[in-house]
């Protein structure tokens, strides 16, 4: 499934609410699996097990509503349940829940605040202007459409980071189907990560480092990379196969956009250095490899992006 897919169903499932707990069942952690098969739609409900028999209500609201999804044929909402263990409740909520959204305008106490809590029409009443973020998998599950079992742990938090949404469906999106196409053509190897810099900070992204502590346990990073080998002789071989991405954590970071952020393998070590990351130095290349600027690689046409 693609993420603008999931994007969509998660916002949908996030107007059901929980009249028991005030909250909508995606923040509560209670939507545990969803899948698409063709253009059915299949999600799974896991809650308590005393409390069972009583959401069957919220599953068939989940149900109806999911159906309203654009591309969706169908929807079918499935209830499980487990005992209530708070250590587990905990993990698993903070591997489902959606990241806060953080208002802009009003700002308040002269800062912008977490609408945590906050229902979506509560949102639309108090706030002007906000900045959402997507739960962004640094290894996409499309990717790993040879394992069910690899899917579902592409989902743990362990893979997934706070992505501007319009980054995250935007330029980091773009890089995954430039993989997702190529794939079919050539045999890949891809690197990537997060940075959360230490010194030389940008002062507007230092102040949102620590939005997710409290309800993910998670810092906010300040930008994304990613590096893509091909084969050297293959489509990309004026490039040497292989191409590189320096991908910042904003709304400017549009699909439209991705091809500014292409750099050298050189420039991406000296990026990590300068904001005190780690000292990576990729070794498996040439200097006139990692010297070299790529040309930008669009997403290949005709190829399946499912």
């Amino acid at each position: 499934m693609n993420n603008i897919l999931k994007n969509a169903v998660l916002d949908n499932l996030k107007d059901i609410q929980d009249p028991s707990q005030k909250n909508n069942i995606v923040d509560l952690g209670f939507v545990k699996n969803i899948e698409i098969k063709k253009d059915n739609l299949f999600v799974t409900l896991e809650v308590p097990s005393h409390r069972g028999p009583s959401m069957e209500p919220i599953r068939k609201l989940a149900e109806e509503s999911l159906k309203k999804v654009q591309n969706v044929a169908s929807a079918h909402v499935l209830l499980t349940s487990h005992e209530n263990k708070e250590k587990d409740v905990d993990i698993q909520q903070y591997s489902t829940r959606s990241y806060p959204k953080y208002c802009l305008d009003p700002l308040r106490s002269n800062k912008p605040w977490s609408t945590e809590g906050l229902s979506a029409s509560q949102i639309k009443d108090q706030c002007n202007s906000k900045l959402a973020y997507d739960r962004g998998h640094l290894i996409p599950s499309n990717h790993l459409d040879h394992s069910e079992t690899q899917i579902k742990e592409s989902n743990f938090m362990i893979n997934i980071l706070p992505q501007m949404d319009k980054m995250n469906r935007g330029a980091w999106l773009e890089t995954e189907m430039i993989i997702e196409c190529l794939r079919d053509k050539e045999v890949l190897t891809v690197y990537g990560g997060a940075v959360y810099p230490t010194k030389n900070k940008d002062n507007k992204l230092s102040a949102r480092d620590d939005w997710f502590i409290k309800t993910h346990g998670v810092k906010n990073p300040h930008y994304f990379w990613r590096i893509i080998v091909a084969d050297k002789n293959g489509l990309y071989k004026d490039d040497n196969g292989v191409i590189a991405f320096w991908i910042p954590n904003t709304k400017d970071a549009t699909a439209k956009r991705t091809s500014e952020y292409v750099i050298s393998i050189t420039e991406l070590e000296n990026k990590l250095t300068y904001y005190g990351g780690l000292d990576e130095k990729f070794t498996s290349f040439t200097t006139a490899e990692k010297n070299h600027v790529s040309s930008y690689w669009a997403p290949l046409n005709g190829c399946d992006r499912g």
